[in-house]
């Protein structure tokens, strides 16, 4: 039978497992790696992201990652390692904005050309404590667990209402100068921002 930790005084384990078995359980020593927790897996916000939000935010993973989990608050997710994970230029802004909308990422600095430079925003993982210059560490905010399945389907449907609007315009805009570039009222189009319930 294996050992499942040192028994204390009383007869209890500590919950540490030990020898062989211990070795191959913990994370490997020279390797990186994270943590994530069952709430999170089992929440709205993380069941229904799209693909493209979660390729959004596995390369902020990795940005962690490659930065011993200090960086929460300055990850950085360029373009071109966007596309080397798989996802198309045309799709990083709808991912970030999914992201940020389910509570699972919130931009802390945002980028763009300056001066002839190029920054890349800064984001954090809400689901990780996040760690200042002088050692000053600020906890897990968790937004994610703000949001639910109704909100997450509200805010699908939105978007795709938005979409068809844009679509709308554009074909107006193409048919001719005389038509009306606005979109059309009869669309209904629904405000984008969500009051979270508590």
């Amino acid at each position: 039978m294996a050992r499942f930790g040192k028994a204390d005084s009383q007869g209890r384990s500590d919950g540490k497992y030990n020898g062989r078995i211990g070795k191959l359980m913990r994370p490997p020593k020279d390797k990186s790696w994270i943590w994530i927790t069952r709430d999170l897996m089992i929440s709205d916000a993380w069941l229904n992201q799209s693909r493209k939000c979660r390729l959004f935010v596995d390369a902020l993973l990795l940005d962690l990652m490659a930065n011993a989990g200090q960086e929460n608050g300055r990850l950085k997710a360029t373009y071109d390692q966007l596309d080397i994970l798989g996802l198309s230029r045309s799709s990083v802004s709808k991912a970030i904005t999914e992201a940020a909308h389910l509570g699972l990422v919130r931009c802390m600095k945002k980028g763009g050309r300056y001066g002839g430079t190029n920054k890349p925003s800064e984001y954090r993982l809400t689901f990780y404590p996040m760690l200042e210059a002088g050692g000053i560490v600020h906890p897990a905010t968790h937004d994610w667990k703000k949001v639910t399945l109704q909100d997450v389907t509200l805010w699908k449907e939105n978007t795709k209402l938005r979409r068809a609007v844009k679509k709308h315009c554009r074909e107006k805009q193409k048919a001719g100068p005389e038509n009306s570039p606005s979109p059309d009222p009869m669309l209904g189009l629904a405000p984008m921002k969500l009051k979270v319930v508590k």
